[in-house]
């Protein structure tokens, strides 16, 4: 789920503080509440250009944190392209309900981290390791003495 070098706590604070409360956020608060003016409609304009940008911007920083691509996908999702392309009240309406579904969605993505956490970040824990079959055959002590101890009576 995590790049190699991204730990459960960067993540978490990636998804929790800089995407839902801080550019999702950024993004949600500049919509308009209502369209009827040239002022409100240009708004509206610039936050619709916003949030395209916004949805590549972050889409990039989480394929930066996270392996499943899945995870940025509902980004730009079916919603994503009919906002783009609706008339400015109905971009408006949709907006609204897109941006508190994907807070809710990273929310629970979140949450997923922190299980995964909780599960094998635990300081102390125990920890066990398997050998599978193939490293047992392959296997080879290094230990200088015992290799030149049966290098003496093989008689190399």
């Amino acid at each position: 789920m995590l790049r190699a070098g991204t730990t459960c706590a960067d993540a978490i604070d990636f998804l929790d503080n800089d995407l839902v409360a801080g550019s999702l956020n950024d993004v949600s608060i500049r919509i308009p509440f209502t369209l009827g003016t040239a002022d409100a409609e240009d708004a509206m304009r610039v936050v619709r250009k916003r949030y395209d940008e916004w949805t590549w911007k972050a889409a990039e920083e989480i394929n930066r944190r996270f392996s499943d691509r899945e995870i940025a996908a509902p980004l730009r999702g079916v919603r994503y392209r009919a906002i783009l392309t609706a008339p400015l009240e109905e971009a408006r309406l949709m907006m609204y309900v897109e941006l508190v579904e994907l807070q809710d969605y990273f929310k629970t993505v979140a949450n997923r981290v922190r299980a995964m956490q909780e599960r094998y970040g635990r300081a102390g824990a125990v920890r066990h390791a398997v050998l599978d079959t193939n490293t047992t055959p392959h296997f080879m002590r290094f230990d200088p003495h015992v290799r030149l101890v049966a290098a003496l009576f093989d008689g190399d």
